[in-house]
């Protein structure tokens, strides 16, 4: 017993240690955190979906098994049959840096699509043309919450991504460590997809109207559990630098169980 007070004492003393010199983004956290992963169990979820869906978002922002995560940092109204996200300061998800969403838990394998049209708060007409401003969608590990985890997710937005212009963007961050690749697009207007199949996550992307997906990415992620996060995304982010003009438009969520 003492063996395990002292050796629980010990993680604690590091963990503590590894945040104040590096935090949460630090080299030695992520590895810490990749080696406790495997013992912390996935929570407990009774309100999982698992059947099709498709529901206007006047319904869903009523609906309690939604969920806003870190809603100070957005805005929002329904607008016509659209749900309208406005960021209001910068966030961002990225390695282990969280941003805001509306989310539910859907279990098994899933294709989710979704319409979008991003656009600059400060001008309806124009798309995003500054720092990274993105909105979409995600499939996120629920245990990325906890306590001494990092972040673990898939997701496929569209918006301005720096110097690079309009672009979809995808990114798999797994334990803390962020991959992402950019995709030209000519709008701001694009219909997402995330197929998932077992470990397999295949992320298209089509402008709206057409019937043609178009594969922008594939990962495997054999680590991320059978239920996940289905997020709806935004963030603005422009290193400190207060760029926040960024008003997305989602609308025609669909959720089909394969």
């Amino acid at each position: 017993m003492k063996l395990l007070i002292g050796s629980v004492g010990l993680i604690i003393i590091l963990i503590v240690g590894v945040l104040v010199f590096q935090g949460k983004d630090g080299r030695g956290y992520k590895l810490l955190t990749k080696f406790l992963r495997p013992m912390i169990p996935q929570p407990e979820l009774s309100q999982f979906l698992s059947a099709n869906y498709a529901e206007d978002f006047k319904k869903i922002t009523k609906n309690r098994d939604w969920q806003w995560y870190q809603p100070d940092l957005v805005d929002w109204k329904l607008d016509g049959d659209s749900l309208a996200i406005k960021t209001n300061q910068e966030s961002v998800w990225w390695k282990n840096t969280r941003g805001p969403m509306l989310f539910r838990p859907v279990k098994g394998d899933v294709e989710v699509s979704i319409k979008l049209n991003a656009r600059k708060a400060s001008n309806p007409e124009v798309f995003p043309d500054s720092a990274y401003q993105f909105g979409g969608i995600m499939l996120r590990d629920p245990a990325s919450d906890y306590i001494l985890t990092s972040e673990n997710y898939v997701f496929n937005v569209i918006g301005n991504r720096g110097g690079e212009g309009i672009q979809v963007e995808t990114k798999s961050t797994h334990n803390g460590w962020s991959s992402v690749q950019g995709t030209d697009w000519a709008t701001g207007d694009v219909e997402l997809k995330i197929k998932r199949i077992g470990a397999e996550f295949s992320l298209f992307a089509k402008p709206l109207g057409d019937t043609d997906w178009q594969l922008v990415q594939e990962y495997q992620r054999a680590d991320l559990p059978e239920t996940l996060q289905l997020g709806i995304i935004v963030y603005s982010y422009s290193r400190g630098q207060n760029v926040v003009d960024l008003n997305v438009f989602f609308k025609d969520l669909v959720i089909h169980f394969l």
